[in-house]
């Protein structure tokens, strides 16, 4: 038997599903916001721009194989891993870092500072061809870097190729070695392409069937200074500042930040990328697929945790992570990390696949269709439609009126008015309506 506290908390119960149906109330869910673990290498300032070191990554990861080799592609992005706790464990979450404005400045201070020695030099072609192609070149005598002046027309020779630089002049060179030995008669299997110059030669790498096939070894190329009266002048180069604004002339080759170890500035991490480099939501398996009884064909249930990419600029590695059900008719439905990714990689299966599984369900039946040879009549017709009010338009009546005995009319009350001043009562008349709607329609009693 129910007392006046039950029934008096089963209409506050009640209010509060009206209200919450009339004002949109929302519902809290089962969410909460956790950031992943710092990578090796990541540094995250208050408000400054995240930067990330590529080389102290892999320094850190060197036991990890899979991992270890983690370098920049041609897109300007490295792929790494990081972790976030969910239940006390700790889940690996894949990342893309791409490169931000001012990598460039970066990586040329970076080797303005780096005590460059003929080995490291040897180890970073492309940065040192960076430097090259602006007129830099790095003294190992001096340990400094120099600037080399063409101010007075300097030709460089190199094996009777000439130009205005060392690597244009033996580049020709050794572009027309490729033509004479590799692609002509001789049929050579190396390639010949210069990779550095110094003051009195260059030093050209012969690589095995291409540019970019294994090399063999290195081959000097001995160039002169001054054929046709030139000169030409050095200097050191005064200041980082110097060496970033002339060596910025040409855009930075992206190996670069692969030979030249420095903390980068990189944009907002893409947290568990896709095929398009896009993030997308990391989905796991609590659990093991539980039978869900009376259901056909026979469905299964597992606790799953989503994890999905919430990054903010002050929070860039920030996730939302929520836990839910999954329903399946597989009874061994995988509980791997992002089962759907998994079921992408495999092959879909074609409709002839599905319909020898499965003859009986209607996407492959056969119907019988008694379509007449003749002609089917047709006919035109149209169909208008309009709006309709929830809860109608509504009008007012037609204001009430007497007619005396000559003939004239008088208001004797005016509808019009009384409309206008009671239009705000009506959604709180609608209200109260549902609500004593709702108490005839609701179980109960009210005797105590």
């Amino acid at each position: 038997m129910e007392n006046k506290n039950d029934f008096r908390n089963r209409n506050s119960i009640c209010v509060v599903v009206v209200l919450a149906a009339v004002c949109c109330i929302p519902v809290a869910a089962n969410a909460a916001y956790a950031n992943l673990a710092a990578p090796p290498g990541w540094t995250q300032g208050a408000s400054a721009q995240p930067t990330f070191n590529a080389a102290q990554y892999r320094a850190s990861q060197a036991a990890n194989a899979a991992i270890s080799s983690a370098s920049w592609s041609s897109a300007k992005t490295v792929a790494i891993t990081s972790s976030v706790s969910v239940g006390g464990k700790a889940v690996s979450m894949p990342l893309s870092l791409r490169l931000a404005a001012g990598a460039g400045s970066v990586a040329a201070r970076a080797m303005f500072s780096n005590p460059w020695t003929a080995a490291a030099m040897i180890a970073a072609p492309y940065a040192i061809e960076w430097a090259q192609s602006s007129g830099l070149f790095f003294s190992t005598d001096l340990q400094a870097w120099q600037l080399r002046e063409n101010l007075d027309g300097t030709i460089y020779d190199c094996g009777g190729h000439t130009a205005t630089s060392p690597m244009a002049a033996c580049t020709a060179y050794a572009d027309a070695w490729n033509v004479t030995y590799h692609n002509g008669p001789q049929q050579s299997s190396f390639w010949m392409k210069v990779s550095s110059c110094g003051q009195t030669a260059c030093t050209a790498e012969m690589r095995q069937g291409s540019t970019s096939g294994y090399i063999e070894g290195y081959s000097s190329l001995g160039f002169t200074v001054g054929v046709g009266g030139g000169t030409n002048t050095e200097r050191n180069v005064a200041s980082a500042d110097e060496f970033e604004e002339l060596i910025k002339a040409k855009p930075m080759p992206w190996q670069v930040p692969n030979e030249v170890a420095a903390p980068y500035p990189v944009e907002t991490p893409v947290i568990n990328p896709d095929a398009y480099q896009a993030p997308s939501v990391f989905k796991l398996p609590t659990g093991d697929p539980v039978a869900v009884p009376n259901t056909n064909p026979q469905q299964y249930k597992y606790p799953q945790t989503s994890i999905k990419p919430s990054a903010t600029t002050a929070e860039p590695l920030r996730v939302d992570i929520t836990t839910g059900e999954v329903l399946t008719t597989d009874p061994n439905a995988t509980t791997t990390p992002n089962p759907q990714a998994a079921a992408s990689a495999t092959s879909t299966p074609t409709e002839s696949d599905l319909c020898e599984k499965y003859p009986e369900i209607l996407a492959c039946a056969k119907p019988d269709l008694d379509t007449p040879e003749v002609e089917i009549p047709r006919s035109e017709k149209t169909i208008t439609y309009e709006e309709e009010q929830l809860f109608g338009e509504g009008s007012c009546p037609a204001d009430l009126t007497h007619t005396l005995s000559n003939g004239q009319s008088l208001k004797v009350w005016d509808w019009q008015y009384a409309c206008e001043k009671a239009l705000p009562l009506r959604f709180l008349i609608i209200s109260l309506a549902t609500f004593g709607a709702f108490l005839i329609v609701m179980p109960g009693s009210t005797r105590v």
